[in-house]
């Protein structure tokens, strides 16, 4: 954030403990400019010895999410390397009536590069290099809430390099706190981490709220804010286990 003054906390990216990997599907409502528009899930279930699918659905049920008829679906396959989680591929598919589009992500490891086919422009399809802290958008949402340390201090930050569509960028979302938030699952403190996604006159952030009371990994609620306004939401409405 403008002004704050940031700490050398780094974090490594997909650092996780194998406890902590259960299977679980999160619930939530979805509102756009502060308007309740529709539903999404976000899952995280078994695919092998190793292997995680994080899955994540968005469905609009009112206002014009839902007469377009807007529906999206993504998942990424993640392998288990040492105490990290790597991403393998990814899948997203979805849009609004006669407007649908699908997109596949493969990440190359042994050449050091992921690629994307599908409905993307040729400038899109890649190759980009990959880091060894390299991630997939589709999945910040579970790494962040697995790499997040109890005690991180106000400053700190989780650093990642994101590649998305042809394109990588280096990310950091930085911990302000923690806060008590309500939604619809209760009330729960939590730690707001905040990326600032600004990009010249425009202002841009995006903030994740993790509670450890919750002891699964997936945010208590999601915020997206443009030019002062909340542009994009999800509130926790239930947990499943398993």
């Amino acid at each position: 954030m403008r002004g704050m003054t940031f700490l050398l906390g780094v974090w490594m990216t997909g650092t996780l403990h194998a406890a902590a990997l259960t299977p679980f599907t999160a619930h939530y409502q979805v509102f756009e400019g502060g308007k309740a528009q529709g539903e999404a899930s976000l899952q995280l279930a078994s695919s092998g010895p190793g292997e995680w699918r994080y899955a994540m659905s968005v469905r609009g049920t009112s206002g014009l999410a839902r007469i377009a008829g807007f529906e999206m679906q993504q998942s990424t396959l993640l392998r288990e390397q040492g105490e990290r989680l790597i991403p393998v591929s990814a899948h997203s598919e979805g849009g609004v009536l006669f407007k649908h589009k699908v997109i596949e992500t493969l990440f190359d490891w042994k050449r050091r590069e992921v690629r994307w086919t599908g409905d993307v422009k040729s400038d899109q399809r890649g190759p980009v290099a990959l880091h060894d802290d390299s991630v997939s958008g589709q999945a910040l949402n579970l790494l962040i809430s697995l790499d997040v340390p109890q005690d991180i201090a106000v400053g700190e930050a989780l650093r990642y390099h994101m590649v998305e569509r042809g394109k990588a960028k280096d990310v950091a979302y930085v911990a302000r706190g923690m806060e008590t938030i309500d939604v619809p699952a209760g009330r729960y403190a939590a730690q707001a981490l905040t990326y600032d996604r600004g990009e010249g006159e425009h202002q841009k952030d995006t903030t994740v709220w993790i509670s450890p009371e919750l002891d699964l990994p997936t945010p208590i609620r999601v915020l997206q804010r443009e030019e002062g306004e909340d542009a994009f939401e999800m509130r926790l409405v239930r947990v499943e286990r398993g």
